[in-house]
């Protein structure tokens, strides 16, 4: 059997001008790779948020179909500290009427580090806060610009006010009946916060009856 002594290899270590240029390669690399990793996870979360407001009317559909009364959604645009509010409430009878409703879910997207402006009970037990930098930042067509939908028993989306198929605005391109949630990724940053849109948009499409849908 032979030995061979590791002492008669001419062994050598990374010199520091190897180890550095090792360094810059990562950076560089790195440099690439980073905004989209990070442009990733901002459509993400606006996936996630746009998931959600189709939860809450699916969640208001079968409270309405269980419970037999109608529901009222409140969908209300983002603000200055706030990316929106989404309320849903029971009504009193199986149509539009709403005179003494009670809240059952309340859904607020929030900002990290930010103070909700919005009126509602931190004791709230249907509360639910979402942070994240996505904001509701417009409700069409125009005839549901109030922000409150009706949610009937039969699971068909009505005016709130006139117990009606919601009408369509002119130049939308979407259905009868349909009620379009535009949604916004942002990057925020300083105080009071600044708002750079990233670019990712999504829009959920409410159908007068269906399944809500998410488009890009």
């Amino acid at each position: 059997m032979r030995y061979v002594d590791c002492r008669e290899k001419n062994w050598r270590g990374f010199s520091l001008v190897e180890l550095m240029m090792v360094i810059i390669i990562v950076i560089i690399l790195a440099s690439f790779m980073v905004p989209g990793i990070i442009g990733t996870s901002s459509t993400q979360n606006a996936k996630d948020v746009a998931a959600k407001v189709v939860d809450v009317i699916t969640f208001a559909k079968a409270q309405a179909t269980l419970t037999n009364r109608a529901h009222r959604v409140h969908i209300e645009p983002g603000g200055a500290n706030n990316g929106g509010l989404i309320v849903v409430e029971r009504g009193d009878t199986a149509v539009c009427a709403f005179v003494d409703p009670i809240s059952v879910r309340t859904v607020v997207l929030q900002y990290d580090g930010e103070q909700s402006v919005i009126s509602v009970s931190a004791d709230d037990p249907t509360l639910e806060t979402i942070w994240t930098a996505t904001r509701i930042v417009e409700i069409a067509p125009d005839a549901a610009a109030q922000n409150d939908i009706c949610v009937r028993p039969d699971g068909s989306i009505r005016d709130a006010v006139t117990n009606m198929p919601i009408q369509p605005d002119q130049d939308t391109g979407y259905g009868a009946g349909d009620v379009v949630v535009v949604l916004e990724e942002n990057a925020v940053s300083g105080t009071p916060p600044d708002f750079t849109p990233t670019g990712a948009q999504f829009r959920v499409i409410l159908p007068y009856n269906g399944i809500g849908r998410v488009t890009y």
